[in-house]
């Protein structure tokens, strides 16, 4: 998103509290015509400058606002603090547009935290911050307490259902601060331990395999015992003279084997796996004389064609270019 905070992501969710509510809007409505989806939290809590009897004299203006054949038709005057900022940001929109109404479809709003957004990483938008951009001491009201006084009836159980997601946030982040120490705990005797064998047990963990980045990273890597059936025939084998034993270990220097390891400590597949491999190099042994001898006959071949043709060749097979 624009406006400082840097973020560029599929969906950005807006933790809405203690922002002002034009700034915020004019934010958001950038960000939905540049194709961000936008979901905006706690919309109870957004701030309007003015004190509360002031926006409720205003808003008491905006309710005679209507169409006196058919007052149905419009103006829509919305109570609830999520629809408010919908129509707030609607006008800020060119909605009747394909471009608008797309922009306005990636948009949504909730009052309070719902799931699945309780357990998702909030942002703020600093731009738009009451403790920011509203003058010291200057009056300001909730727009959940405005929508609250001007008819909407879900104040109360909007600030019930907060209360009991807050205390079972606190239950969590407790939890998990436990399951911290003891981990941190844990690591550290593993390491007074065992030492440098600490390594070899437990290696380091080279990819940030739980954000979407490594995890994606992890599902492009694949690893086999011996040779996989649909890779024999492959010609595409490298190999890594930087992870190379003979390159980069001292001569002289212990090493063991994986596959023994592994079969020391569990691994039931050892000598199958030997058997298998065994038999791969006896096939491959074969293949490989069978194309020597073949590449043998092609070249007599060419030799006798060449000397009993001489110059006709080049008219029976042209050299390839």
């Amino acid at each position: 998103m624009v406006s400082g905070s840097g973020i560029c992501a599929k969906r950005v969710v807006v933790d809405a509290r203690h922002h002002m509510l034009g700034r915020l809007s004019s934010i958001i409505a950038k960000e939905l015509l540049n194709g961000q989806k936008v979901v905006v939290v706690r919309c109870e809590e957004i701030c309007i400058s003015g004190g509360l009897v002031r926006q409720k004299m205003k808003y008491m203006r905006f309710l005679r606002k209507r169409m006196n054949t058919k007052p149905s038709h419009g103006p829509i005057h919305f109570r609830a603090p999520a629809k408010i900022l919908w129509r707030t940001i609607r006008g800020m929109i060119p909605h009747k547009t394909k471009r608008g109404a797309a922009a306005l479809a990636r948009f949504k709003a909730y009052e309070g935290i719902p799931p699945p957004y309780d357990k998702i990483k909030r942002m703020v938008i600093p731009d738009a911050l009451k403790v920011l951009r509203l003058q010291a001491g200057h009056k300001y009201c909730l727009l959940g307490k405005l929508s609250s006084e001007v008819g909407w009836n879900h104040y109360d159980t909007i600030k019930e259902l907060e209360r009991k997601r807050k205390e079972r946030a606190q239950v969590a982040y407790e939890r998990k601060k436990q399951l911290t120490k003891l981990r941190v705990k844990a690591e550290k005797t593993a390491e007074e331990k065992l030492g440098p064998q600490l390594e070899v047990i437990a290696p380091i963990k080279m990819i940030p395999h739980k954000t979407k980045r490594g995890a994606a990273a992890l599902a492009r890597f694949k690893a086999y015992e011996g040779f996989h059936h649909h890779m024999i025939r492959s010609r595409g084998w490298s190999f890594l003279m930087l992870s190379s034993l003979v390159l980069r270990l001292q001569a002289g220097h212990k090493y063991c084997l994986l596959g023994k390891l592994s079969s020391e400590v569990g691994w039931n597949h050892y000598d199958t796996i030997k058997e298998l491999e065994r038999k791969r190099k006896e096939r491959a042994q074969v293949a490989y004389e069978r194309k020597k001898q073949l590449t043998k006959l092609r070249v007599k071949a060419e030799k006798t064609a060449e000397e009993k043709l001489g110059p006709q060749l080049e008219v029976i097979a042209p050299i390839k270019y």
